[in-house]
């Protein structure tokens, strides 16, 4: 019993020899690893708390055993350990680490530096505190879909697509594609292919209000479909828009004209207005929430409509801090008022779809 207690003693001891220690300004004491000293905070990971950030004004004095990055007095910065009080702090610059630069190392660069205002510290071979990594106004996310479709028939089918986002001062470029390939008893039914691009530009930096314009191709074999343009433009405005919470609504004109394999068959072209709402929740906990609507009633005859819709959850999985994975699952639904030859008004898509995100 002794012996086991003799060596929990020593182990003790040496985490504590080995560990940075902060003294805190009510006489306790927090032994780990400090990660840095920023904006008045100190932060520290302990082994049996994690991650500590500690006020300043609450810490008495602490000391480094681990070499650091120090900054003080007028933005010099050094390599080594540091004893820190609240009247005046002790510098003591590393020679191993003074080597390693290419500057002349003298041995008066060992002297201890006194200060009474240190900056900031931080670990060796990490940014400063107050580096930002680089946002890039680029996004680019590819998926996959296994989905069962109902309503105009009963099927499994594969569905992939992408896109490449753009954003800056609220300023926004998408550029997407998708497919869709459906087999049935190894017999093809279903080949479609979707190209389309969406601008939005706010009326000025933070303005809720802003013009949009927004393009669609369609190739559908088994719809008869050889080509379908969309073309839609007008005006929007972020009736939400925070760190949880996004919904935005749209009004505009919009055209449809579409070109049929059947030679036989004369081209058709619609003119209509555009109606949209957006709307994207983040949980609390984990995932987020998202429903589109948009509804174009012909301008000639109001009773010919099309609504289209996706509804849906999304679950991210970070792998790191460039690529991210998602679950996606939900539904689309698309709702013709007048469609053509014997097809259902109802078209109705379940998807899950794995996405990923760079």
């Amino acid at each position: 019993m002794n012996r086991r207690f003799y060596y929990l003693l020593c182990l003790f001891i040496s985490f504590n020899l080995s560990a940075d220690i902060i003294r805190l300004t009510d006489g306790s004491r927090v032994f780990g690893t400090i990660k840095k000293v920023y904006k008045d905070q100190v932060t520290i990971e302990t082994k049996f708390a994690g991650i500590i950030v500690i006020p300043l004004v609450h810490v008495d004095s602490y000391d480094t055993h681990e070499i650091k990055n120090i900054e003080y007095n007028d933005n010099d910065t050094t390599l080594g350990h540091i004893s820190y009080t609240i009247e005046e702090s002790e510098i003591i610059p590393s020679k191993d680490e003074l080597l390693k630069q290419e500057s002349v190392f003298i041995h008066s660069d060992l002297d201890s530096i006194k200060t009474q205002e240190v900056l900031s510290l931080w670990e060796v071979g990490e940014n400063h505190p107050s580096y930002l990594r680089p946002v890039s106004p680029w996004e680019y996310k590819l998926y996959l879909n296994l989905a069962k479709q109902t309503g105009n028939s009963d099927k499994e089918h594969y569905r992939g697509g992408g896109s490449v986002g753009w954003e800056k001062d609220g300023v926004k470029l998408l550029n997407y594609g998708a497919f869709v390939i459906g087999e049935n008893n190894k017999v093809n039914n279903e080949e479609e292919y979707v190209l389309g691009s969406d601008y939005e530009h706010p009326k000025a930096l933070n303005d809720p209000s802003s013009l949009y314009i927004r393009s669609r191709w369609e190739k559908d074999r088994f719809e008869d479909i050889q080509n379908r343009y969309d073309l839609a433009g007008g005006f929007g405005y972020y009736i939400l828009d925070d760190d949880r919470h996004t919904l935005r609504s749209r009004l505009g004109l919009a055209m449809r004209h579409e070109d049929y394999q059947k030679e036989d068959e004369k081209t058709n072209t619609g003119h209509g207005l555009e109606m949209e709402l957006d709307f994207k929740r983040k949980s609390k906990f984990w995932g987020s929430l998202y429903s589109k609507v948009r509804y174009n009633p012909s301008i000639e005859d109001f009773d010919r409509f099309i609504i289209n819709q996706e509804s849906g959850y999304e679950i991210p999985f970070t792998m790191d801090d460039t690529l991210k994975l998602s679950l996606n699952m939900g539904m689309d639904q698309e709702y013709v008022s007048h469609p053509n030859d014997s097809r259902s008004k109802d078209d109705t898509r379940y998807f899950l779809r794995l996405g990923f995100t760079f």
